[in-house]
Protein backbone atom coordinates (compact mmCIF):
# COMPACT_ATOMS: atom_id res chain seq x y z
CA UNK A 1 0.00 0.00 0.00
CA UNK A 2 1.38 3.22 -0.40
CA UNK A 3 2.41 4.90 2.05
CA UNK A 4 3.80 8.41 0.70
CA UNK A 5 0.92 9.72 -1.56
CA UNK A 6 -0.31 12.97 -1.13
CA UNK A 7 -3.39 12.53 -3.08
CA UNK A 8 -7.13 11.63 -1.41
CA UNK A 9 -9.46 8.56 -2.28
CA UNK A 10 -8.91 5.82 -5.22
CA UNK A 11 -12.52 6.50 -6.29
CA UNK A 12 -13.31 3.48 -8.53
CA UNK A 13 -16.62 2.42 -10.95
CA UNK A 14 -17.55 -0.08 -12.97
CA UNK A 15 -20.45 -1.49 -14.84
CA UNK A 16 -21.25 -4.99 -16.65
CA UNK A 17 -21.35 -3.76 -20.43
CA UNK A 18 -24.64 -4.93 -22.03
CA UNK A 19 -24.53 -7.22 -24.77
CA UNK A 20 -24.30 -5.49 -28.87
CA UNK A 21 -27.77 -7.16 -29.08
CA UNK A 22 -29.34 -4.92 -26.36
CA UNK A 23 -27.75 -1.19 -27.57
CA UNK A 24 -30.27 1.08 -28.67
CA UNK A 25 -30.46 3.61 -31.87
CA UNK A 26 -31.74 6.78 -29.72
CA UNK A 27 -30.84 8.05 -26.20
CA UNK A 28 -32.58 10.84 -23.59
CA UNK A 29 -29.61 11.99 -21.41
CA UNK A 30 -30.19 14.44 -18.74
CA UNK A 31 -27.52 16.08 -16.54
CA UNK A 32 -26.98 15.10 -13.26
CA UNK A 33 -28.17 17.47 -10.06
CA UNK A 34 -25.61 19.57 -8.16
CA UNK A 35 -24.58 18.51 -4.97
CA UNK A 36 -26.23 21.54 -3.13
CA UNK A 37 -29.37 21.25 -5.71
CA UNK A 38 -29.25 24.23 -7.19
CA UNK A 39 -28.58 23.32 -10.97
CA UNK A 40 -27.75 20.65 -13.71
CA UNK A 41 -24.05 19.56 -12.95
CA UNK A 42 -21.29 18.92 -15.75
CA UNK A 43 -21.27 15.11 -16.78
CA UNK A 44 -18.46 13.26 -18.32
CA UNK A 45 -19.99 10.84 -21.69
CA UNK A 46 -19.13 7.97 -23.43
CA UNK A 47 -20.34 6.91 -26.82
CA UNK A 48 -19.41 3.27 -28.21
CA UNK A 49 -20.08 2.22 -31.63
CA UNK A 50 -21.46 -1.25 -33.07
CA UNK A 51 -20.83 -0.88 -36.04
CA UNK A 52 -18.88 0.93 -39.47
CA UNK A 53 -20.12 4.39 -40.26
CA UNK A 54 -22.64 4.82 -37.29
CA UNK A 55 -24.00 9.00 -38.07
CA UNK A 56 -24.97 10.42 -34.73
CA UNK A 57 -27.86 12.92 -34.77
CA UNK A 58 -28.46 15.44 -31.64
CA UNK A 59 -31.56 17.58 -30.32
CA UNK A 60 -31.82 20.09 -29.57
CA UNK A 61 -28.28 20.41 -30.76
CA UNK A 62 -24.96 19.43 -30.65
CA UNK A 63 -22.87 19.69 -27.37
CA UNK A 64 -19.27 20.97 -27.68
CA UNK A 65 -16.98 18.12 -28.48
CA UNK A 66 -19.78 15.32 -28.80
CA UNK A 67 -19.03 13.08 -31.57
CA UNK A 68 -21.10 12.78 -35.10
CA UNK A 69 -19.74 9.95 -36.89
CA UNK A 70 -18.15 6.58 -35.39
CA UNK A 71 -17.34 3.03 -36.51
CA UNK A 72 -17.40 -0.13 -35.10
CA UNK A 73 -16.09 -0.74 -31.59
CA UNK A 74 -15.04 2.81 -31.64
CA UNK A 75 -15.06 5.44 -28.64
CA UNK A 76 -15.59 9.08 -27.99
CA UNK A 77 -15.66 11.10 -25.05
CA UNK A 78 -16.98 14.14 -24.26
CA UNK A 79 -18.22 17.22 -21.27
CA UNK A 80 -22.04 18.51 -20.60
CA UNK A 81 -23.98 19.89 -18.35
CA UNK A 82 -26.76 20.50 -21.08
CA UNK A 83 -29.46 18.04 -22.02
CA UNK A 84 -29.85 16.06 -24.99
CA UNK A 85 -31.11 13.16 -27.39
CA UNK A 86 -28.25 11.80 -29.18
CA UNK A 87 -29.99 8.86 -32.48
CA UNK A 88 -28.05 7.27 -34.76
CA UNK A 89 -29.47 8.04 -38.71
CA UNK A 90 -29.58 4.61 -39.29
CA UNK A 91 -31.76 2.60 -36.56
CA UNK A 92 -29.66 -0.62 -37.55
CA UNK A 93 -26.26 1.08 -36.40
CA UNK A 94 -26.94 0.85 -32.84
CA UNK A 95 -24.51 2.70 -30.14
CA UNK A 96 -23.84 2.55 -26.12
CA UNK A 97 -24.34 5.58 -24.05
CA UNK A 98 -22.42 5.78 -20.21
CA UNK A 99 -22.67 8.78 -18.32
CA UNK A 100 -20.30 9.61 -15.48
CA UNK A 101 -20.97 11.77 -12.65
CA UNK A 102 -17.87 13.75 -12.06
CA UNK A 103 -16.23 13.63 -8.05
CA UNK A 104 -15.77 16.52 -5.85
CA UNK A 105 -12.09 17.14 -6.99
CA UNK A 106 -13.14 18.10 -10.17
CA UNK A 107 -15.11 20.71 -9.17
CA UNK A 108 -11.82 21.92 -7.32
CA UNK A 109 -11.88 20.78 -4.08
CA UNK A 110 -12.70 17.61 -1.77
CA UNK A 111 -15.90 19.02 -0.23
CA UNK A 112 -15.94 22.09 -1.46
CA UNK A 113 -17.70 23.12 -3.71
CA UNK A 114 -19.34 20.09 -4.62
CA UNK A 115 -19.27 17.30 -2.31
CA UNK A 116 -19.73 14.52 -3.70
CA UNK A 117 -18.16 11.17 -4.86
CA UNK A 118 -18.55 9.73 -8.85
CA UNK A 119 -20.59 7.03 -10.42
CA UNK A 120 -21.24 5.73 -13.75
CA UNK A 121 -24.38 4.99 -15.69
CA UNK A 122 -25.28 2.90 -18.86
CA UNK A 123 -28.00 4.83 -20.36
CA UNK A 124 -31.33 2.77 -21.56
CA UNK A 125 -32.20 3.59 -25.15
CA UNK A 126 -35.80 5.30 -25.36
CA UNK A 127 -37.47 2.32 -26.59
CA UNK A 128 -36.26 0.24 -23.76
CA UNK A 129 -37.48 2.81 -20.92
CA UNK A 130 -40.31 1.53 -18.34
CA UNK A 131 -43.31 3.06 -16.52
CA UNK A 132 -42.45 1.61 -13.11
CA UNK A 133 -39.08 1.23 -11.12
CA UNK A 134 -38.26 0.13 -7.16
CA UNK A 135 -35.45 1.90 -6.32
CA UNK A 136 -33.09 2.33 -3.25
CA UNK A 137 -31.52 5.53 -1.94
CA UNK A 138 -28.57 5.36 0.18
CA UNK A 139 -28.34 6.56 3.75
CA UNK A 140 -25.31 8.09 5.27
CA UNK A 141 -24.96 11.02 2.61
CA UNK A 142 -25.84 14.82 3.36
CA UNK A 143 -28.48 14.74 -0.12
CA UNK A 144 -29.45 12.31 -2.38
CA UNK A 145 -31.32 13.37 -5.66
CA UNK A 146 -33.00 11.27 -8.32
CA UNK A 147 -33.01 12.41 -11.92
CA UNK A 148 -36.22 11.34 -13.60
CA UNK A 149 -37.11 11.52 -17.41
CA UNK A 150 -40.28 11.15 -19.17
CA UNK A 151 -41.94 10.81 -22.54
CA UNK A 152 -44.24 12.84 -23.85
CA UNK A 153 -45.49 14.72 -20.64
CA UNK A 154 -46.45 11.51 -18.85
CA UNK A 155 -48.22 11.88 -15.48
CA UNK A 156 -45.52 10.52 -12.96
CA UNK A 157 -46.37 9.10 -8.88
CA UNK A 158 -43.30 9.22 -6.61
CA UNK A 159 -43.73 7.24 -3.65
CA UNK A 160 -48.13 7.06 -4.30
CA UNK A 161 -47.68 11.00 -4.61
CA UNK A 162 -47.95 12.61 -8.01
CA UNK A 163 -45.08 15.09 -8.87
CA UNK A 164 -46.26 18.26 -9.58
CA UNK A 165 -42.79 20.22 -10.13
CA UNK A 166 -42.15 21.44 -13.66
CA UNK A 167 -40.05 19.53 -15.34
CA UNK A 168 -37.11 20.76 -18.02
CA UNK A 169 -37.33 20.29 -21.62
CA UNK A 170 -34.39 17.59 -22.70
CA UNK A 171 -35.04 17.40 -26.10
CA UNK A 172 -37.57 16.00 -28.60
CA UNK A 173 -37.26 12.48 -30.95
CA UNK A 174 -39.27 11.30 -33.67
CA UNK A 175 -42.61 13.55 -32.28
CA UNK A 176 -41.72 12.79 -28.63
CA UNK A 177 -40.60 15.38 -26.11
CA UNK A 178 -38.39 14.63 -23.25
CA UNK A 179 -37.97 15.85 -20.03
CA UNK A 180 -36.35 15.90 -16.94
CA UNK A 181 -36.20 16.88 -13.06
CA UNK A 182 -33.77 16.62 -9.97
CA UNK A 183 -35.67 15.79 -7.16
CA UNK A 184 -34.43 15.31 -2.90
CA UNK A 185 -34.83 12.08 -1.58
CA UNK A 186 -34.32 10.56 1.76
CA UNK A 187 -32.52 7.28 1.78
CA UNK A 188 -34.44 3.96 1.61
CA UNK A 189 -36.63 2.40 -0.68
CA UNK A 190 -38.76 4.15 -3.28
CA UNK A 191 -41.55 3.53 -6.01
CA UNK A 192 -41.95 5.39 -9.06
CA UNK A 193 -44.70 4.83 -12.13
CA UNK A 194 -45.62 6.90 -14.77
CA UNK A 195 -48.20 6.37 -17.74
CA UNK A 196 -45.77 6.74 -19.85
CA UNK A 197 -42.33 5.66 -20.32
CA UNK A 198 -39.67 7.21 -18.13
CA UNK A 199 -35.94 6.36 -16.29
CA UNK A 200 -34.34 7.05 -13.37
Amino acid sequence: EPTDTTECCADHVEHQMLPLEAWGSAYAAAPAADAKGNDDCMSLYRISAGFDGTSLQYFPATPAGAPTALNAYQTAEFMSDQPFVVASSDPDKTFSVTQFLLSNQFFGGLLNPYPGDPSMIVLPAVDQLQTEYIFSVPFGYATNYVTIVRAGGASVTLDGAPVSQAFTPLGSYEGTDYQYLHIELVGGYHAIDSDGPLSI
